[in-house]
């Protein structure tokens, strides 16, 4: 029964792990890898007008329906003008409106990355509606004013998208142009009222598109103000203001994905940090921290290499799933970088203990960090400048230090000058 849960746990975090992180494939996420990406403004208004082209669709496709119901019934038919009929011309839009329906549900039910329809297909979709609402003047009345199917269809097409100002102007042109061929080819003569409240009406439609593209606008900025607000007071929130490194807020927040992968912990400390501080003043210090935290940066720069400031002087570095061995080379590196560059008023050396582990809960993370500390100060003991390396035992949580000593070989807290 104790196996059967301990699988069922295991497969449980395992569970989690892969939803927190995705498919990383060894690099863990930070919050704001996690977040979904922002979309550019031509994406956003893309996707928004396929929302509103499908409402469009719809619409029409129902609409032309009940309108093709009506016509072909035994509803009175007189004054209809002759040219175009009107059951062809409902017809005709609800023949183009349940294919387009269909697609853009389609399209924006499914979850695939880049599954917006172009924004294309989207302009040529509204200029044919346009193009075919002048079809349903051939269903007025002789003699009747304004024309509500026209006007309800086109009244749709303006409102419900967002359009630049160009394509406000395409969209105009084209629906007066197709509008007067229809009326001059289907009908008798437009009286001049009906023509002058037909161009208020393009007025006004033309008006509101052009506020909603700028509300749009509006508060698109806006919005983008606040989310780069909020990401710099993320990574502020994460962010050492000293070094530039991730401080413990960001290193509490990545461990979880820590957990089931291969690690290497390391704990770096300078050696005769205080005395610098205490004969040159914080402000040599300082320099000898930021300086320290160039270099391990410059180092341990992969995708599953995370550095961070521990706290004063020490310094935390995570790799995931990396041979030890080339960790320890890196180690190395850094000392000797560190070696080379520091000044007389810069530590120019550092004592660091790692571990190697495969930590399954957080207790195990901490024992594995636990480890580098201690292995750290076995170098310090033996006069510093040195690594040490233990290793984390998963079948022995409870004791960490046996486990690690068993595992130690030979390194001791040896100088690697």
């Amino acid at each position: 029964m104790h196996g059967r849960e301990g699988i069922t746990r295991r497969a449980g975090a395992a569970i989690r792990r892969f939803v927190d992180n995705g498919l990383s494939f060894g690099h863990v996420l930070t919050p704001r890898e996690k977040q979904r990406p922002v979309a550019t403004p031509e994406e956003e208004v893309e996707e928004l007008n396929a929302r509103s082209c499908l409402a469009l669709a719809l619409l029409a496709t129902l609409f032309s329906l009940l309108e093709m119901l009506a016509t072909y019934g035994d509803l009175p038919q007189e004054g209809t003008s002759p040219k175009i009929s009107a059951p062809v011309a409902y017809t005709v839009v609800f023949a183009f409106n349940l294919p387009c329906s269909v697609y853009l549900s389609y399209v924006l039910a499914s979850a695939k990355e880049h599954s917006r329809p172009r924004q294309a297909f989207l302009v040529l979709m509204l200029l044919t509606d346009t193009v075919l609402a002048t079809l349903t003047l051939s269903s007025s009345q002789r003699g009747s004013g304004l024309f509500f199917e026209y006007a309800l269809v086109l009244l749709l097409i303006y409102i419900l998208p967002i359009y630049t100002p160009l394509q406000i102007l395409v969209i105009t042109a084209t629906s007066a142009a197709t509008c007067v061929v229809t009326l001059l080819v289907c009908r008798d003569p437009m009286p001049l009222q009906d023509a002058y409240d037909l161009a208020i009406f393009y007025i006004i439609c033309g008006i509101a598109a052009r506020q909603k593209w700028e509300m749009h606008s509006d508060n698109f900025s806006y919005r983008q103000k606040l989310r780069l607000d909020r990401e710099r007071a993320i990574d502020a929130s994460r962010t050492d203001g000293l070094t530039g490194l991730a401080n413990r807020t960001a290193m509490r927040e990545d461990a979880p994905g820590f957990l089931y992968h291969d690690l290497c912990v390391a704990m770096l400390d300078l050696d005769r940090f205080k005395s610098i501080n205490d004969l040159y003043g914080h402000q040599a210090g300082d320099k000898s921290l930021r300086l320290t935290a160039r270099t391990i940066q410059e180092l341990f720069d992969q995708l599953n290499e995370h550095c961070y400031r521990y706290g004063g002087d020490e310094f935390l570095v995570v790799a995931i799933d990396t041979d030890g061995d080339v960790f320890r080379r890196k180690l190395s590196a850094m000392q000797e970088a560190l070696r080379s560059r520091a000044g007389k008023r810069e530590a120019r050396s550092i004592s660091i203990g790692y571990c190697t582990g495969c930590p399954r809960t957080m207790e195990e993370l901490h024992a594995c960090a636990r480890i580098a500390d201690r292995r750290m100060y076995d170098v310090k003991i033996g006069g510093g400048d040195g690594i040490s390396h233990g290793a984390f035992v998963p079948d022995r949580p409870g004791l960490p230090d046996a486990g690690a000593a068993e595992a130690r070989t030979g390194e001791g807290a040896q100088a690697s000058a």
